[in-house]
């Protein structure tokens, strides 16, 4: 017996040497981001009438969940930088879509305070390239054509151009690519936007055949702020999105990349249907009863769904405490299931809006505004729907699919969290983020890939 059992495992031993010792093919990454995307719009088309046939066979063939659990708070600039670094908003640095009271987007990939999947994919010699995605002006990677949201430009196509890696977006944008686009602010914005950006994409896929792509498509969350999450114009955003990541993939296909392809489509929030906004600013006038001081105590900044408010820039701890509790007071009184109450504890444990003293979530159907009007109830004649609130709300799921060698096929997982993402991906090629808040989901991986094989050519690295 003993015999047997030491013949067993110098055959096991030497099976797995000759594993380490064929080294797989390369594979590749393209992660591709849509804006506001919902689970239900792959876990069952059917129902809203849907023809998604490209995000239809990812989940079929990969990995998805049944829901991804975002960051606080719920809006695209800190999601998406959370997907690629794996870490909470307050500890990237992109705490906002835009920097402060202003409407000064965070377009630059220096204001990351983490590092990034490219950043991480470059150090293990692997070609990177971004497609716009959100801060990511003078990101470090081998083909850049950052995004640019910036209201009112007259031509974001001059802005992209500009931010690009020297000569790419010429050598791409030849052959068809629209030479000017509708500024963010525009109904059609978005969808033109996603248009460039498919063109980019594929173009990139078809002459670069960068080793990790990041590519986010915008239109389906602009749609949905103002038709509504399941108007028709919505859904067809979400067909339109379709249709490009099928021309994503015969471009993979064509390059003769499908077998060592893995495809990750996220997304970055849910939606809901809005009809009341609560006006914070009345609200804070009316709970300063006309004391100018108490009012400067606290300046608030309002994401929507949610809204954080600050200490004053002369204010004294007390006003400030003092504020903060009757906040808290009316809040959980006179708007009680309207309005929650995040105090400033359980906004560091969330890792969001730091050095805010509180913050406020509405409930599904609110939202927060920041009017200059005295009344604290206002109409929303042109928002349909929103996002940006507390991410433990069932509407602010949003998607995840990974699909590709690396991953388990036909499998279905309740919830990724949106942090784990990067540190899932990353470790593909051996690496660990160490700065991550996330963590390797190793148990979406195929397995003999998790045990043995390397799915990036590279050695797989410890399990977190």
């Amino acid at each position: 017996m003993l015999k047997y059992l030491l013949t067993m495992s110098y055959l096991l031993l030497g099976a797995s040497a000759v594993v380490w010792a064929e080294k797989p093919e390369q594979q590749y990454v393209i992660m591709i981001s849509i804006d506001g995307l919902r689970p239900e719009i792959y876990l069952n088309p059917d129902a809203k009438g849907l023809k998604v046939p490209n995000l239809r066979a990812l989940a079929a063939s990969g990995t998805r969940a049944e829901r991804m659990i975002s960051v606080f708070p719920s809006v695209t600039y800190p999601a998406h930088t959370s997907l690629v670094t794996g870490v909470n908003p307050a500890n990237h640095g992109i705490v906002n879509n835009f920097k402060g009271q202003s409407v000064e987007w965070y377009l630059q990939a220096a204001d990351i305070k983490a590092q990034t999947l490219w950043q991480s994919a470059q150090q293990q010699g692997l070609q990177t390239a971004i497609v716009t995605w959100p801060a990511t002006y003078g990101a470090n990677v081998d083909y850049l054509v950052p995004e640019n949201l910036s209201f009112g430009l007259s031509n974001p196509v001059e802005a992209i151009r500009q931010g690009s890696t020297p000569g790419l977006y010429e050598a791409l944008a030849e052959e068809g690519a629209p030479t000017s686009i509708a500024s963010f602010d525009h109904p059609d914005g978005g969808q033109q936007l996603d248009e460039l950006t498919t063109h980019l994409a594929v173009k990139l896929i078809q002459k670069k055949t960068p080793q990790l792509l990041l590519v986010h498509f915008l239109d389906a969350d602009h749609r949905q702020h103002f038709s509504g999450p399941d108007d028709a114009g919505s859904m067809h955003s979400f067909e339109l999105i379709d249709q490009s990541i099928g021309k994503l993939r015969d471009a993979v296909r064509q390059a003769g990349l499908e077998h060592k392809t893995n495809f990750i489509i996220v997304g970055d929030h849910g939606f809901v249907p809005v009809h009341t906004g609560i006006n914070v600013y009345a609200l804070l006038r009316q709970l300063a009863g006309g004391d100018r001081a108490a009012m400067a105590s606290l300046t608030p900044m309002v994401l929507g769904g949610s809204g954080a408010f600050y200490p004053g820039e002369q204010a004294t701890p007390e006003q400030v405490a003092e504020m903060t509790a009757k906040f808290k007071h009316f809040t959980e009184t006179k708007l009680r299931h309207l309005v929650s109450f995040v105090a400033k504890d359980d906004l560091e444990k969330m890792g969001s809006y730091p050095g805010a003293a509180f913050a406020l979530a509405a409930a599904s159907g609110y939202m927060l505004t920041g009017a200059k009007t005295p009344e604290v109830f206002l109409p929303l004649p042109a928002i349909k729907g929103m996002h940006g609130y507390l991410p433990e709300m069932p509407e602010m799921a949003t998607g995840f699919i990974a699909s590709g060698p690396a991953f388990r096929e036909g499998y279905t997982i309740p919830f990724i969290r949106m942090i784990d993402v990067a540190p899932t991906i990353a470790k593909l090629w051996g690496a660990k983020l160490e700065e991550a808040d996330g963590v390797a989901v190793t148990g979406i991986y195929r397995q003999t890939n998790a045990i043995s094989d390397d799915p990036m050519g590279f050695k797989m690295g410890n399990d977190h």
